[in-house]
């Protein structure tokens, strides 16, 4: 008798206790710092198309992390153009995707490509007819 509940006990640990240990040693990706790029899309106000090539030098700085939230500004300049505006994300529980809410101007959809490269698609709020995509490196 004692020994079959020796034996569902580490049956138990086995089947729960180390799914539960690993969900809480995972962390989150550090996304604090400086990334730049260049961004391409379509920009409504100014009823300007632009690709990578002659797209908007671009720069994100998060400023701040705790977890899977995070807080930053962005910032974006072009021959006519300059935006700079704040930031507030969160990480989705996948670890790679992201959602930024931007002051004033929309929201972005994010992808982690690795730890120093990401991806986002941003869509305007303020005017409909804005999409945007940038691919940033973290300096």
């Amino acid at each position: 008798m004692r020994f079959s509940a020796i034996i569902t006990c580490l049956l138990l640990c086995g089947c729960f206790g180390i799914p539960l240990a690993c969900a809480e040693s995972t962390g989150y990706p550090d996304l604090v710092g400086t990334w730049t790029g260049v961004s391409s899309g379509y920009y409504a106000k100014m009823d300007m198309l632009f690709n990578e090539s002659q797209g908007l030098p671009y720069t994100m700085t998060i400023s701040e992390q705790q977890g899977p939230v995070f807080k930053g500004f962005l910032n974006a300049t072009g021959e006519k153009f300059q935006a700079n505006y704040t930031f507030s994300g969160i990480i989705d529980h996948d670890m790679t995707t992201l959602y930024l809410a931007e002051k004033g101007t929309g929201m972005d959809i994010v992808h982690i490509i690795s730890p120093t490269e990401i991806e986002f698609v941003g869509l305007g709020l303020e005017d409909s007819s804005t999409a945007l995509i940038n691919f940033i490196k973290k300096e």
